[in-house]
């Protein structure tokens, strides 16, 4: 069906119009790269007529693309065989275009040297041609029509591409590359701004790029369930097909075992098409460490589509340390409706006694027991579907690594253990190894055990091995070696005890035997004074650093206790807190860990390398008195708090470097 336009120039206007336009262009050879340029000037007058243009008769065109991959330039080519009958011939192409080469080929399908004229017309045609009415009143476009003489349009939606009705986006725009196989030679000049290339031929290879297609991604994963919407779209004119589409997936999941699914969203529904040929799902290691950490897939037809990542199944902790005698729990999340398999694996075996190693007791979804059958060695829930987390419960019943593999559809993720014997200390209690709310507890160079028993507001001693009680130092108060609720403690390379008194805001300092030494801390706001500190670790260099939880900050302290400096303040950003507790230190540099607890994080801070002198000041002078020399020694049971006495022999080999005076009487 013919196309019709509107013209401002009358019939025997357009060829004199035509040629008089054609006279200015620059001649050059059909094999070299055209630059689009401007669009041709246009003449008009005031008398209009009706114009013809067949789109169809033995004028064809052809489009193919390079593989199209999401991040790359698209490049196209066009194949445009024209008629013989006809002189003048527009072909439509996208206005994204870039990079347009024009070349006339011979029988060869070669490109060859020729007399045509072609000129690239940027003037943006808003709609595709295809899309435009009977008498279109389109006035960019019937000014490139009637300034260039054309006589047919070969539409870029009639272009033969692969199995789709129209490459075009009826919405999106387009502009003219104009061939004119008329020979006009003597009027061709070399003032055009406008290229021209010569030829005689009738088919012509169009080339160009259009914008790369993109992803934009949005993470909607929950606690229990990975997922990542990936939208796959572009901004040309051209339909896209068969594009080469990924998207990174996490490789500490991928190393738990968890195994991921693509689906595909359409008309408010999503498909599973992980397995769907169509779509060529591949895993990748892209870092080459022998994890997978990218999904790579195919989008078949492309304006905009919508996709979702998704852990089929996940094994939410994968590695535990369950004690023998007690249970061990797996969570685990699916997605979709598959037969459940859990087996024993690796010589781990399920059973109700010794020498199995472990008794299954229960497989739920949420709070829901689920009925299971055994099929061989192996516990199964036929068509499992959960929209909770899933649970998995065995008790232990032998020490060691046991491993588990749960087995969902297509999917496999695996949990492991090392099951352990534990001698547990201390019951409910206010005697002798016993504890009400224990919070802290450290082990010094010799494996001694202290803990900070918080609601008996002392600390107690255990001997290293079986964990037997040993002694403990500390009654509830506010003088010298009392607490009101110690919660962090921690030990130096000498043997120094620090406890952080928590209810009186400071920090107390003991003899390995749980001789009082000194304090350090007053309640405030200034530096060296403390609310409510609560972590307490002594670093490789001596340095003490406290969590001062009330003001939210870190401290730094000689070993003595002098203040050397604070870091952080109040608040949610980078070096800020919002009550510090733990506390730890890593490495050479002493980089300091701290749970930022109100702001649910941990910060590292790195503090530096300074290199701060230091001495030993105690509060009070250390007496010994008795016999001839005296010994601090661990194996010491002091009957006050910092005085020994009636001991064979003196030993400071604990070395405290001591500015105080040590007084000692015979």
């Amino acid at each position: 069906q013919p196309l019709l336009f509107t013209s401002a120039l009358s019939d025997s206007q357009i060829s004199d119009l035509y040629h008089k336009q054609m006279s200015d262009v620059i001649q050059v050879s059909l094999t070299d790269d055209l630059t689009i340029n401007d669009e041709i000037a246009s003449t008009t007058s005031n008398i209009t007529s009706t114009i013809t243009f067949d789109t169809v008769a033995n004028n064809t065109s052809t489009l193919t693309h390079d593989e199209i991959e999401i991040n790359k330039p698209v490049t196209w080519t066009q194949l445009v065989q024209i008629d013989n009958n006809t002189q003048t011939i527009g072909v439509e192409i996208p206005a994204d275009a870039k990079s347009v080469q024009v070349n006339e080929l011979d029988q060869n399908n070669q490109p060859q040297a020729s007399d045509s004229k072609i000129i690239v017309d940027e003037t943006a045609i808003q709609n595709p041609i295809s899309t435009q009415s009977e008498n279109s009143t389109n006035t960019k476009l019937n000014e490139i029509i009637s300034n260039n003489g054309i006589e047919t349009i070969i539409p870029l939606a009639d272009a033969k591409y692969e199995n789709l009705d129209a490459p075009v986006q009826e919405d999106k725009p387009t502009k003219l590359i104009i061939i004119d196989s008329s020979p006009n030679p003597s009027e061709q000049t070399s003032n055009s701004t406008q290229p021209i290339i010569d030829s005689n031929g009738t088919e012509y290879k169009i080339q160009f790029e259009t914008s790369a297609p993109y992803t934009v991604e949005t993470n909607n994963s929950t606690n229990d369930m990975f997922i990542k919407q990936v939208t796959v779209q572009h901004d040309s004119t051209l339909h896209y097909t068969n594009v080469k589409s990924y998207s990174d997936i996490p490789e500490r999941l991928t190393k738990t075992g968890a195994s991921f699914k693509l689906f595909w969203s359409i008309n408010s529904t999503t498909i599973d098409v992980t397995n769907d040929s169509r779509f060529q799902v591949e895993y990748l290691d892209t870092d080459g460490n022998g994890l997978v950490d990218r999904m790579q897939w195919i989008v078949p037809q492309l304006s905009e589509q919508t996709f979702q990542i998704q852990a089929s199944i996940l094994v939410l902790n994968v590695q535990s340390y369950p004690v023998v005698g007690d249970t061990w729990q797996v969570r685990f999340t699916t997605n979709g409706t598959a037969d459940l398999i859990i087996s024993a694996i690796n010589a781990t075996s399920f059973g109700t006694d010794l020498p199995d190693d472990l008794k299954l007791l229960s497989i739920r979804c949420g709070d829901t027991v689920l009925d299971h059958q055994w099929v061989g060695s192996s516990a199964v829930v036929s068509n499992y579907t959960c929209n909770d987390t899933g649970y998995e419960t065995s008790q232990v019943i032998t020490p060691g690594v046991h491993n588990l593999e749960f087995r969902f559809g297509n999917a496999t993720a695996y949990a492991n253990n090392n099951a352990i014997f534990v001698n547990t200390i201390g019951t409910q209690g206010t005697g002798n190894g016993q504890f009400r709310t224990p919070i802290g507890v450290v082990i010094n160079s010799t494996g001694f055990v202290y803990v900070a028993d918080t609601g008996n507001d002392r600390v107690q001693i255990f001997t290293s091995g079986g964990g037997a009680y040993s002694s403990q130092f500390g009654t509830q108060g506010t003088g010298n070696g009392q607490f009101d609720g110690p919660t962090g403690i921690a030990v130096n390379s000498t043997g120094y005890v620090y406890v952080a008194d928590t209810g009186n805001d400071r920090v107390e300092i003991f003899a390995r035997s749980g001789g009082y030494l000194g304090k350090f801390g007053t309640q405030g706001t200034g530096n060296g004074q403390f609310q409510t500190p609560i972590g307490v670790v002594v670093d490789s260099s001596g340095y003490v650093r406290i969590a001062d939880t009330g003001n939210d900050r870190i401290t730094k302290h000689y070993k003595s206790g002098g203040f050397i400096e604070a870091f952080g303040s109040s608040g949610t950003g980078n070096s800020q807190f919002d009550g510090p507790t733990g506390i730890t230190v890593y490495g050479s540099t002493n980089n300091v860990y701290a749970a930022d607890t109100g702001n649910d994080r941990i910060q590292k801070l790195d503090t530096g390398t300074r290199d701060f002198s230091e001495s030993l000041s105690l509060t009070d002078a250390i007496t010994v008195s008795g016999t001839r020399t005296k010994s601090l020694s661990d194996s010491l049971a002091m009957t006050d708090s910092i005085t020994a006495r009636k001991i064979a022999t003196v030993s400071l080999s604990d070395s405290l470097a001591m500015t105080d005076s040590i007084t000692a009487r015979k």
